[in-house]
Formats: C-alpha cells, structure tokens, sequence
C-alpha cells in the first residue's frame, strides 16, 4: 500500500483503522473519500506530500488538518460536508492549487483571508453555503483566477476588491432567496464589469429592478455581450434572470440611455434581445433573401 498512487474510499461503515492506514500512503497522488458518516477525522496529512488531488464528499468531518505540507495539490473539492465549521488557515500554503470547489457545505459561515495566498488558483466555486454572507477582500489577490461560480449562496454583498480580478473569463453571482431583499452584490459588481474586460461569459441570478438597470448601464462602457439564447438562462423579469456570452456590441446601450429610467432600459434590452434572437435563429437570410426579389 505503501506504494499506492490513487484511492477512493466509499460507503465506509467503521472509520477507526481508516486514519491509521491513511498515515502510511505517502505516495499517494489522488484521494477521494464519498459516503463515509462513519470518518469524522481526517489524520495529520503531512506526509502526503505527492497528493494533486483530494475530494471529500459526504463525510462527517467538523474540521480539517493542517494542509501546510501539500504544496504540490492542484485540485480540492470539499462537497456536502455538513458538520463543517471552518477551513483551516493552513488553506493558504496550497500555493500550487489550481481548482478549488466547496459546495453543500452548510456550517461554512466565512473563509480564511488566507485564501489571497492561492494565487495559482485558476477555478474557484462556492455553490450551496447557505450561511456564507460575505467573502474575504483577499480574494482580489487571486490575479489567475479565469473562473469565479458564487451561487446559492447568502451574500449580501461582493467585496470591491473583485475588480482586480481583471483575469476572470467567466463570473457566476446567483443569489440565494433569503438574501435577496438586503443584497448589495449586483451593485457593487455593476462598478466593477468595466475593468473586467476579458470577461467572456455573465451569469447573474436574482436580480432586483435596481441591478438590472446598474449592470445594464455599466456594461455601457464594456462591450455588452450577446444574451445567451439557451431558453432557460434567457432574461426573464419573472426570475431576475441574466445570461450574456461576449459576441459583439449589437445589444449596447446608447450614449442617450444615461438619461433614461429603469423601464426605458428594460424595453431597450427586450426590444434589442429580439432583434438578435431573431439574427441567430436564421431570420436575416430569409430576410435577405427577400430584399432581394
């Protein structure tokens, strides 16, 4: 065992010889532990310093071990793991981690200001942390960062500290019910899209009247991409829905919509996504080829 590069562990009943075991793999590259109520602790895993990968899935862990030594790990997933309360500061020395997920993790109430140290991080998800209201200012410190998913989540607010992130590729900010009435996230994210000029793909979920307004008038000053034409990320009023992929200026608001109110953008972006879902279903050749005749 001593030799082994890769585990998964699953349904395990009795977790008492699991940690004693777990010691002794110092070769190991790949851990994956799903299902294991009986696992409550995690041993020391200094010695796994080979580890790339560790994903933990509905366990009964209430916290984790100093992760200082797993400096060559690039990928962590830590989902469903209920009875978790914090993140271990150590998080902070997993300076090679390129991916880090943590979803339906209900204890997890803030994250370590360590997290501004991941400054390899490429991927960062935070989905179903429904006792997560705001997230550290470090974060602006994760310059590769090329994907930010918050969903589901309690924000009440982004840190401004988001606009640095001038590497993201893709943003996802679904807002979870409970705190939509006292968000602030669509807001401040509006003063931050300008700069975030590489971004490709906006996915927004529970937005008021106010944000949609706020972003449609900061993408003024970006090139506003095309609404994404899958039906069911379309902007709907009746679920504060916004998808956009980067394509072109088609849907930019004018110079004279400074001036305008909430409703006179509205119309503007409903009349505007007709005319390209109309462009993209193939209207214009037809069209075209009747001006033609």
């Amino acid at each position: 065992l001593v030799a082994l590069h890769s585990l998964t562990l699953k349904n395990i009943i009795q977790g008492e010889n699991v940690a004693a075991i777990l010691l002794k793999l110092t070769s190991l590259q790949m851990l994956n532990i799903h299902d294991c109520p009986a696992l409550r602790d995690l041993p020391a895993m200094s010695g796994m310093t080979r580890l790339t990968s560790l994903t933990l899935n509905k366990c009964a862990f209430k916290e984790l071990p100093c992760c200082a030594r797993l400096t060559a790990l690039r990928h962590l997933s830590l989902v469903s793991l209920k009875e978790l309360m914090r993140l271990p500061s150590s998080m902070g020395k997993l300076t090679g981690l390129r991916e880090l997920r943590l979803a339906g993790c209900r204890g997890i109430t803030e994250l370590p200001s360590s997290i501004g140290a991941l400054t390899a991080l490429h991927m960062l998800a935070l989905e179903g942390l429904p006792n997560l209201k705001a997230l550290p200012p470090s974060i602006g410190a994760l310059k590769m960062l090329t994907e930010l998913m918050l969903t589901n989540c309690a924000l009440t607010d982004v840190p401004w500290s988001i606009e640095l992130l001038t590497g993201l590729r893709t943003l996802k900010l679904y807002v979870s019910d409970s705190a939509r009435k006292e968000c602030r996230a669509f807001k401040t994210l509006a003063s931050a899209l300008p700069v975030l000029r590489l971004l490709q793909r906006l996915h927004l979920d529970g937005l008021g009247e106010e944000d949609v307004a706020a972003i449609g008038r900061a993408l003024k000053a970006w090139p506003l991409p095309l609404l994404d034409l899958d039906a069911s990320y379309l902007f709907d009023l009746a679920y504060r829905r916004i998808s956009l992929t980067s394509c072109s200026q088609a849907l930019a608001l004018p110079p004279e919509a400074t001036s305008w109110d909430d409703a006179t953008i509205l119309q503007h972006w409903r009349v505007q996504q007709e005319k390209m879902m109309a462009f993209a279903s193939g209207l214009h050749v037809r069209l075209g080829e009747g001006s033609r005749v």
